[in-house]
């Protein structure tokens, strides 16, 4: 049953009216092709973010040196 929904959504043609289901179909798909691109985008928008991160934290690095006897 969902195989032929799936298949028939591929075959609308212009004169048949466009059902709930078709619709809700069509945009899964439209979903799905786009998946690709976002993934990407997002794995870039990640990796921007983090150097952004690792630089304003290493601004703020304080090298600390202890000498013996020293409580910490």
């Amino acid at each position: 049953m969902l195989i032929e929904a799936l298949l028939s959504v591929k075959n609308i043609d212009a004169d048949k009216e466009i059902t709930l289901e078709d619709s809700i179909l069509q945009r899964v798909f439209e979903l799905i092709d786009k998946l690709p691109y976002q993934h990407s985008e997002v794995c870039r928008n990640i990796e921007k973010s983090q150097k952004k991160q690792k630089v304003r934290f290493d601004m703020n690095i304080r090298k600390e040196e202890f000498e013996i006897r020293d409580k910490v």
